[in-house]
């Protein structure tokens, strides 16, 4: 599976979306083994660089502006799980 998904500190922007961080992130990935991820943030000139996993968890986001996290995952089978 492909997977695109906000990421930063943890937050909750209800009703539109949630920004997965240090604690929500794990829990998401729970059962999925990562082929390859990238992290994505915004520099000052509104465009998209790569950054480490560490710089993007710990950006601190707002309702209009977060990290991007993007998965490759590969779903585990149950003889993996157990």
């Amino acid at each position: 599976m492909i997977l695109t998904i906000p990421v930063g500190q943890d937050q909750v922007y209800s009703p539109l979306h949630r920004v997965y961080g240090e604690e929500r992130l794990p829990k998401l990935l729970r059962g999925w083994e990562v082929l390859r991820e990238e992290y994505w943030a915004k520099d000052e000139n509104n465009c998209w660089n790569q950054v480490d996993m560490s710089e993007a968890l710990t950006t601190k986001p707002k309702g209009f502006y977060y990290c991007l996290g993007l998965f490759v995952l590969r779903e585990w089978t149950r003889a993996e799980v157990y």
